[in-house]
């Protein structure tokens, strides 16, 4: 009895500690509905490195658990995709009306000067846009590991970046190289145009790789590249 009574102990013990290790450790947080990206930028930061699993509720309501946290995901998602952040390319011009952007292909960044990036804050949230980009990578890398499901349609070739990105300091190689194909997949108008305008390069190029007309004779030359269609100047191009 004393053997069978010692063994269950200690498989009681034992289940215990088991138990005790795979509890899952919770942070609860409370935001307000009509600010969610703000709210979620606060949170994130304050948060968003925590082991714990981020669980969300609202101001004024009763609802609590799984269900505020994935709306939670799922909202946040949708924000980042509007369209005054200006932070993704679109696929067309369309109406200023529109409150979210139009990327059928994924989301991919908007061009943006470097000193732009980080300039005056976004009057609707107040970050600017380089804050943006940071907390949209912190908001997937905490909704990866929690386990949700975030409505982000992100571009391949954006991802295809990102991972290049990370894997550039092993190699110790931070430039990046675009393919024709690469620039084609997000924006095949760009594309066009940039191959368009790569003949007058070429035949700038050829004019002063001659050997047999003078500087003078080659600038001359050069200026005298026109477009067949519109008839502008290599400098107008």
């Amino acid at each position: 009895r004393e053997a069978r009574g010692s063994s269950s102990g200690s498989s009681r013990s034992a289940s215990d500690a088991l138990v005790s290790l795979g509890r899952m450790q919770r942070q609860k947080v409370r935001i307000s509905r009509s600010q969610m990206l703000s709210s979620a930028l606060k949170v994130l930061e304050l948060y968003g490195t925590a082991k714990s699993v981020l669980e969300v509720e609202y101001f004024d309501e009763v609802g609590t658990g799984l269900g505020p946290t994935l709306e939670f995901y799922s909202t946040v998602s949708r924000c980042l995709q509007e369209r005054p952040l200006g932070m993704w390319r679109e696929a067309r011009a369309t109406s200023t009306l529109t409150e979210y952007v139009d990327a059928p292909h994924g989301l991919f960044p908007r061009p943006a000067k470097p000193a732009d990036m980080g300039s005056a804050a976004l009057p609707p949230v107040g970050a600017s846009s380089l804050q943006l980009f940071k907390f949209a990578g912190h908001f997937v890398a905490k909704g990866l590991i929690d386990g949700r499901v975030l409505d982000l349609p992100l571009h391949e070739e954006f991802w295809a970046a990102i991972q290049r990105h990370v894997s550039a300091p092993r190699h110790g190689d931070c430039e990046f190289a675009w393919s024709w194909r690469q620039l084609e997949a997000v924006d095949q108008d760009m594309a066009n145009s940039l191959r368009y305008l790569c003949q007058f390069v070429k035949a700038k190029d050829e004019i002063y790789a001659r050997k047999d007309m003078s500087m003078e004779q080659m600038q001359l030359a050069a200026e005298a590249i026109q477009d067949p269609k519109t008839h502008a100047t290599i400098s107008d191009l």
